[in-house]
Formats: structure tokens, sequence, C-alpha cells
């Protein structure tokens, strides 16, 4: 009788293991975060006044440069220790509207944006560019979330990003605004250049780790029920 209950209460905790693994596995993070969320990394986008952006071409993997005031991101294929980029747009006064522009690295991958309103807009790039406009928003803070969408292919997608506020400006703001990206600062990217490396995760997009603190998890659970039945 005391070996059957012994027994049982390994088959709950050796349960109660797996539950907890895989719920870990399936953790998203969420943009903008929740109240207490420790999981969601934000990134607060910092503005280069127009008149000061560096207008000399630059490639995605040089470090530290901002062309025409982009930043560079990255949307990481299925892998969960790494989150979709999220990004804080910040302003001292009312946000009336917010360009958004974005450009994949090679030109022909796809990536998507949500956020802007309470409508939650969902973007995703034509030909590699994303150009939007958010308006009626009046905040001072908004959120963006970039992401991949069943569309992207298989791998990391590297991406240029831009944020523009407009304060009170005239109606037709987004429509007035010049169509730059990083990429017209120069000519096409040479045939040898290549992007930061594609991170490709095991299949179901589980990392190995989490693969084999799965299988050790099982293979106890199954010497477990073996010595029961023993």
């Amino acid at each position: 009788m005391a070996r059957q209950l012994g027994c049982r209460l390994i088959d709950l905790l050796l349960a109660l293991i797996i539950f907890m693994l895989v719920a870990s596995l399936c953790v998203k993070a969420a943009c903008p975060p929740a109240a207490g969320d420790s999981t969601t990394q934000v990134l607060d986008f910092v503005f280069i006044p127009e008149e000061q952006y560096d207008r000399n071409y630059s490639e995605i993997t040089d470090e530290g440069t901002r062309p025409l005031g982009f930043l560079k991101g990255t949307v990481y294929y299925m892998d969960e220790g790494r989150p979709n980029p999220c990004v804080r747009v910040t302003s001292d006064n009312m946000i009336d509207r917010v360009e958004v522009l974005a450009e994949t690295v090679p030109s022909n991958s796809r990536v998507c944006v949500r956020g802007g309103n309470q409508a939650a807009e969902d973007v995703c790039a034509v030909d590699g560019n994303i150009n939007h406009c958010s308006e009626s928003l009046n905040v001072k803070t908004i959120y963006f979330e970039f992401y991949c969408d069943s569309g992207c292919s298989q791998s990391d997608v590297n991406y240029w990003f831009r944020f523009t506020l407009s304060h009170g400006d005239p109606e037709l703001w987004c429509a007035s605004r010049p169509n730059e990206f990083p990429s017209s600062l120069g000519s096409p990217l040479p045939p040898s250049h290549k992007p930061n490396p594609v991170t490709t995760p095991s299949p179901g997009g589980v990392s190995p780790t989490a693969m084999t603190s799965l299988a050790a998890v099982i293979l106890l659970a199954l010497l477990a029920s073996d010595m029961c039945i023993a």
C-alpha cells in the first residue's frame, strides 16, 4: 500500500514538472508589457533631429551607425529566449501622428509591425519596406512590436526602422513625408554582402537545451513507472 502511494506521488510530481517545463516554453512576451511583466524587454526609441541625420551609407552589420536616423533590429525565428522586439515611443507633448518606416535586409525579406492606435494596426512589409502613418493618436507614449507572420521566411529577419512624430502639423503631414530608407544612401548591396547569421532552431521552435531537458524528464518518468510496476 505504501509503495503504491509512493509511486502515485512520483507520477504526480513528474507530471507537474513536465507541465511546468512545457508551459515555460510557451511563454510569450507582451507588447506593451502588462503591469509587473518582467519577460518583455522594451527598447526606448531615441530620436535624432532630421537636420542631424547621418547621410552616409551604412551596412546593417556596421556597429553604432544610424543612417537617416534609423536603428537596426532583428526578429528571431522561433526563439523562445528572444521575444519580438518591443519599442516604446515617447514624447513630452501629445502625439498626433507617428510615421513608421522599416526596411528589411536583404530587401526581399518580410517583417511586420503592430501598434499605433487602439485598433492595434498590423502592417507588413511590401517589397521589403514598411511606410505607414498612425493617426489620431493623442497620446504621449505608444508601443510598437515587430514580428513575423506566416509569410516570413524561416530564418531571422534583420531590418532598419525609424519613427517620426507629428505634433499639430497639417492634416496632410503623412503624405508629405520624404520616402527615404537607408538603402537610398548608396548603391544596392554587393553580391558578397552577408547579413547577420541566421539562427535555425530545432523543429517546432524548441531549443536543443529545452528538448534535452524534456527528454530527460520523460525518461525519468518511464524509469519510475517501471520500478512501480516491478
